[in-house]
């Protein structure tokens, strides 16, 4: 249990020196970390991008498959085989390894939001727009107010006005600008949710 415990430090300190990309003492770190502890998934999946990041792509995928082979319901490792996909633009493979990723945890709210570029790559624009809803659901303060009102805009001219009022309230909660405010106040009303539509017409 102890040498579990002083490993997950080192996976820790391996993700610190990965997030100020110092990729030597972020290797040593999860080298360390698996000498304690084998089986550390975690230490496997910041290697593996280390590996990614720095281009030895084989290498990384095979330290991403030895992660798999420790721990097959890993969410985590199938979105990064996601992302190693998408970066080679293999769209149908990234489409997949994102898939799997939230089948096992449907909570995974950046692998929905890959799954939404990966889908608009591959000219599915009604799949993207709902993984992207899912995203939104799970993390709402990851878009900013400008970013909702876009998306917003876009899903007016698809005629999606349910889903267009659901980014401008995300928005207007944001950065209450008055244009948007009497936007989305004409969209609710359009779509006869009354009660919304005064509750933000009074704001």
């Amino acid at each position: 249990m102890q040498k579990k415990a002083i490993a997950q430090i080192y996976v820790e300190q391996a993700w610190l020196y990965f997030k100020e990309r110092n990729w030597r003492e972020a290797i040593a770190a999860c080298k360390n970390a698996l000498h304690l502890d084998p089986r550390n998934t975690n230490a496997y999946k910041i290697l593996g991008n280390i590996l990614n990041n720095t281009g030895r792509k084989a290498e990384a995928l095979g330290i991403y498959a030895k992660a798999l082979e420790i721990n097959p319901n890993s969410a985590a490792i199938y979105a990064n085989l996601g992302s190693f996909y998408a970066e080679q633009k293999n769209w149908q493979q990234a489409l997949d390894y994102y898939q799997q990723a939230v089948i096992i945890d449907p909570r995974l709210a950046g692998a929905y939001r890959n799954l939404a570029q990966v889908w608009e790559e591959l000219g599915n624009t009604e799949q993207a727009l709902e993984c992207l809803c899912q995203a939104v659901n799970l993390e709402p303060e990851k878009l900013s107010a400008e970013e909702y009102f876009g998306f917003a805009d876009r899903l007016c001219q698809q005629e999606k006005l349910k889903e267009a009022s659901i980014f401008l309230i995300h928005g207007v909660e944001q950065e209450p600008r008055e244009d948007r405010l009497a936007q989305l106040v004409k969209l609710l009303e359009n779509l006869e949710e009354w009660q919304q539509a005064v509750i933000f017409y009074i704001r």
